[in-house]
């Protein structure tokens, strides 16, 4: 999601996000939209993807050494390690977090 694959009021811009039902369940609140939009800002305002912002941004948080990217195609790997270049501001990490509200977890029923 955080990669631009899915849009507000139901877009979906991949084959996978056009195809993953247990996605659908996943990604219902209205937040975790308003985060992906402060990913795209913050892209557009770089001039990168959105998934190199995210990535960027978790690459920071203390503790995570090894995130799972699950690239299905070696552009999706090359974004991954150029995230390993990209440095967010302070300003651009609190724009990211500002709009995270917590959620049950879902998809464990």
């Amino acid at each position: 999601m955080l990669a631009g694959t899915r849009s507000r009021g139901g877009g979906r811009h991949t084959l996978r996000a056009r195809t993953d039902r247990y996605a659908e369940l996943l990604y219902t609140d209205e937040s975790d939209f308003d985060i992906a939009d402060a990913v795209r800002a913050v892209a557009g305002e770089r001039g990168v993807t959105m998934a190199r912002v995210a990535l960027a941004w978790l690459l920071d948080r203390p503790g995570v050494v090894s995130p799972i990217i699950g690239a299905g195609e070696v552009a999706h790997l090359a974004e991954a390690v150029a995230a390993t270049g990209l440095t967010l501001t302070d300003e651009e990490k609190a724009r990211l977090e500002a709009p995270y509200r917590p959620h049950p977890i879902s998809g464990h029923e």
